[in-house]
């Protein structure tokens, strides 16, 4: 079944690799759509050019892996590989339940070959609210917790940012994509946009953040924490409101590519649990 029960919480890995059904009672939190691929390198592998320093031209390929799940008596261990140009691309995964009903992962991927990585991480399809204004995010901070919800409907329109056009209320901004990213071991971004092709709209930073982030409609949510996130930067998390996709990155896309030579290794390791109990 390639799955783990914790409680009242279910997680079941799917054939993309990482989590692709999760729920709590009968509340349905985590779900597989059609094309969704769940172990990702988003934007994909850039390939060598030794005439250029740096790929700010050239294709970029989508990874696809092969998958397999092996079940061990502490839980369930994914395996995958791929390949794009000439790189390819080992992931480990291993997970367990916990006692207080969140599950562990912990994840190793390796790339090898010559070209650049423009970016790696784990991603997983969320069922969403259908009213934009319930779908909630939260990033937890140095300071404080910032939330935004995709239909915000409580700011000023303005002409520079994409909106919806209705007939019986004003043009408020969509928030589609968020995030926190750690670009270095002392900082961290919490930040907002409109588009993945409009600025972000930076809303916290500081030296040192908790790692976690949550998505949450009007009956559950869920909530990814990466505790020792600041070790491992660049790293981050991105939740797209729009699509229904959280994004894990261990190197997120936003940052500049990696130049592979021979072996990039990335490690982390993250605990995912659910709250049944939204009010929003």
């Amino acid at each position: 079944m390639n799955a783990l029960r914790t409680g009242d919480a279910l997680f079941r890995f799917g054939s993309g690799g990482f989590v692709e059904y999760a729920a709590i009672g009968d509340k349905t939190v985590v779900e597989r759509k059609a094309g969704f691929r769940s172990i990702v390198a988003a934007d994909g592998f850039v390939p060598a050019n030794p005439s250029e320093r740096f790929p700010v031209r050239g294709e970029r390929m989508a990874v696809y892996f092969q998958v397999e799940h092996v079940e061990t008596p502490k839980g369930v261990v994914v395996q995958a590989s791929g390949k794009a140009s000439d790189m390819t691309m080992e992931v480990r995964l291993d997970a367990h339940p916990e006692p207080d009903g969140a599950v562990c992962v912990a994840g190793r991927f390796v790339v090898r070959g010559k070209g650049w990585v423009a970016g790696m991480g784990l991603a997983f399809p969320l069922v969403l609210d259908p009213d934009p204004l319930r779908r909630r995010t939260t990033v937890g901070g140095e300071r404080r917790n910032e939330t935004w919800r995709l239909d915000q409907n409580d700011e000023d329109d303005s002409e520079t940012w994409k909106h919806k056009v209705s007939d019986t209320r004003a043009r408020w901004p969509l928030w589609r994509i968020g995030g926190l990213t750690v670009d270095a071991p002392h900082h961290y971004l919490v930040w907002k946009a409109n588009a993945t092709t409009t600025a972000a709209l930076p809303m916290d930073q500081g030296t040192r953040c908790p790692g976690w982030i949550e998505y949450a409609n009007r009956t559950a949510g869920i909530r990814v924490t990466w505790p020792d996130i600041h070790r491992h930067a660049p790293a981050g998390f991105t939740m797209d409101g729009e699509t229904g996709t959280l994004t894990i990155w261990l190197h997120p896309p936003s940052i500049r590519p990696l130049r592979c030579e021979g072996e990039i290794v990335r490690t982390g390791a993250w605990r995912l649990s659910i709250n049944g109990d939204q009010d929003l």
